[in-house]
């Protein structure tokens, strides 16, 4: 890489961390395994706009057949402007309480009333931690740069716009960004 490439990439990072900062929030990415988790979801081709609205949806449904859950999450695929927002994809759903096994009664009630049952596999990931409440759109964006800005510092191998999601898990508080993180060869 460039030396002026690196340069540029460590004066956006410093500004990215300083615009964060002055908000109170500061971008810390750790990086472990996460995972495995056991979802029922639904995957949408639609605006991210609609990820609370699709997830409000299938809560009630859930509901009705006495599934409970622990959490909510979004994979989103498409992280740049370069699509019609209308077709971008993504995989929202709720994560189940464990321990759920895949032969237990609540897979097999899900599976009988047509849900989208699927696991997600343990994953070395890198991932932050930032509050939900205040958490606005703009700075959603610079979180996501900051995970490529990351991701390239470090050697790993680049997250595909639209072939590795990225995945937001949502407790109530706080969203937990993560991305798989992979050694370049």
């Amino acid at each position: 890489m460039k030396f002026s490439k690196r340069i540029s990439i460590l004066f956006s990072t410093a500004i990215l961390i300083a615009v964060l900062e002055s908000c109170g929030h500061e971008i810390i990415f750790q990086e472990d395994t996460l995972g495995p988790y056991v979802t029922v979801c639904v995957e949408s081709y639609q605006p991210y706009t609609e990820t609370f609205k699709i997830l409000d949806s299938l809560k009630n449904e859930l509901k009705t057949i006495n599934v409970e859950t622990e959490r909510d999450f979004g994979i989103f695929y498409e992280r740049t402007a370069d699509r019609d927002k209308s077709k971008y994809h993504s995989i929202v759903g709720c994560i189940l309480k464990e321990p759920i096994s895949s032969d237990s009664s609540v897979i097999i009630k899900l599976e009988r009333n047509k849900f989208m049952v699927r696991t997600i596999g343990a994953t070395k990931s890198m991932h932050t931690r930032l509050p939900f409440e205040d958490f606005t759109s703009p700075l959603r964006i610079e979180v996501l740069k900051a995970i490529d800005d990351y991701i390239q510092q470090n050697n790993y191998l680049p997250i595909p716009n639209g072939e590795n999601g990225i995945m937001e898990i949502y407790d109530g508080k706080d969203i937990i960004f993560s991305a798989e993180i992979r050694p370049s060869r």
